[in-house]
């Protein structure tokens, strides 16, 4: 922990954020290909705690987590 620096528990979700990208822009209607597909962490109470741990504030995350097929990541992360 950085000298001087509050210890910030941040309370709330957890999840995946998924992107998506083609060449294309979305039409009403139709389907596009996805050229790339990723994902990130996410969440408001993830993203905040992220962002402060990033400028050394030592951070806490308390949230729900379930069993789904990105758990293992999300605890990684």
């Amino acid at each position: 922990m950085t000298k001087g620096l509050p210890r910030v528990f941040s309370i709330g979700d957890l999840n995946i954020d998924l992107f998506m990208l083609t060449e294309q822009r979305a039409e009403p209607g139709k389907e596009k290909a996805a050229e790339k597909t990723y994902y990130t962490m996410g969440g408001n109470a993830a993203n905040f705690a992220m962002a402060l741990s990033a400028l050394g504030t030592e951070t806490f995350l308390v949230s729900a987590i379930g069993k789904a097929i990105y758990t293992k990541y999300l605890l990684a992360q």
